[in-house]
């Protein structure tokens, strides 16, 4: 069976199906798309994010712990416990996430997963005690561990094949979007200390 090419379709014709017989059709159908697909775009857009939420998530604290410590009083023990909760919810997170994709459905563990990252800010945040700074960060981790495999199976989804946009390199996109969010969490830190100290000066 030939290769379907979308291009050989008039634009403004009825929309009409194709025979795919193979996998090899189906890629040949991704590959020959011409139009623009701004709602993948924002898929990708969105899975992205995630990434950068995540890796936000996770550097943070390294640039305050000495501020928490000072402000519970915390021993080294109950220290390693605050650093260590994100990346524990992270693991548990990983090792339910695929699952729960399946039961669920990628859109709604996708839309919780941003539901966790809110909540479990805001209550880091606000955190009265150490514990439930301890539960929140752990809270957390479950998010990010739930998010990556999400964000991944959509980018992989939403890509092409071959050429621009690809799936290669649209995964790949996770390792400068980590770095971009690592950096800019400490700019922000960076601009929030940097002026204070000067002012106590």
């Amino acid at each position: 069976m030939s290769t379907i090419n979308i291009d050989d379709i008039p634009p403004g014709a009825p929309p009409r199906s194709a025979p795919v017989s193979s996998v090899s059709d189906v890629a040949g159908l991704i590959n020959t798309r011409s139009d623009k697909n701004s709602h993948a775009r924002m898929i990708v857009f969105l899975a992205l994010g995630g990434v950068f939420l995540d890796a936000y998530d996770l550097t943070t604290l390294s640039y305050g712990i000495d501020d928490v410590v000072g402000e519970f009083g915390l021993t080294p023990a109950l220290t390693g416990l605050v650093t260590s909760s994100i990346m524990i919810g992270t693991i548990i997170g990983n090792l339910l996430g695929g699952w729960l994709t399946d039961k669920y459905g990628r859109y709604s563990i996708f839309m919780a997963d941003m539901l966790f990252f809110v909540v479990s800010a805001i209550a880091a945040g606000l955190a009265p005690n150490v514990w439930v700074l301890i539960g929140a960060r752990f809270l957390m981790g479950i998010g990010v561990g739930i998010d990556l495999p999400v964000a991944m199976a959509y980018l992989a989804e939403f890509s092409k094949f071959a050429g621009k946009g690809n799936k290669a390199a649209r995964l790949a996109a996770w390792c400068p979007m980590w770095y971009a969010a690592s950096s800019a969490c400490f700019f922000i830190i960076f601009g929030l200390i940097f002026p204070a100290a000067e002012g106590a000066s």
